[in-house]
């Protein structure tokens, strides 16, 4: 068991399995649900994704989802990451974040890339 914050809660706290390679997370990578408006905060995101990657994990268990794969749980964290980092890059700026991400998808951005940006945004503004 690790203490690690994050947005969700301050007191999350992940729990590793070595010897099945399992990582629950709990509610840890979600939103700060406290405020009055749902957010993420870049140097809290990147701190928990840090901290999580030094487990040497394969399957992930999300809070109330089902078990995922080190594949789907990566996919999940570099969204998390870049956004993040575009919005520390362009100071919470919307706009500037959606086209900088969509260039480098080289495609149009979903609707959970786009409201994960909305969050990180939020969180910008509420802390600057």
């Amino acid at each position: 068991m690790q203490h690690v914050g994050g947005d969700h809660s301050p007191d999350s706290i992940i729990v590793y399995i070595k010897e099945e390679k399992i990582l629950f997370l709990g509610d840890s990578i979600y939103v700060n649900i406290y405020s009055n408006k749902r957010n993420y905060t870049t140097q809290s995101t990147i701190q928990l994704l840090d901290t999580i990657d030094q487990f040497d994990a394969e399957i992930y268990v999300l809070s109330h989802w089902k078990p995922i794969s080190n594949d789907e749980y990566q996919k999940e964290a570099i969204l998390l990451r870049t956004v993040a980092t575009l919005t520390d890059q362009y100071k919470g700026r919307f706009k500037d974040i959606k086209k900088s991400y969509q260039l480098k998808l080289n495609r149009e951005l979903n609707e959970e890339e786009l409201e994960t940006i909305g969050k990180f945004v939020k969180g910008f503004e509420i802390n600057n």
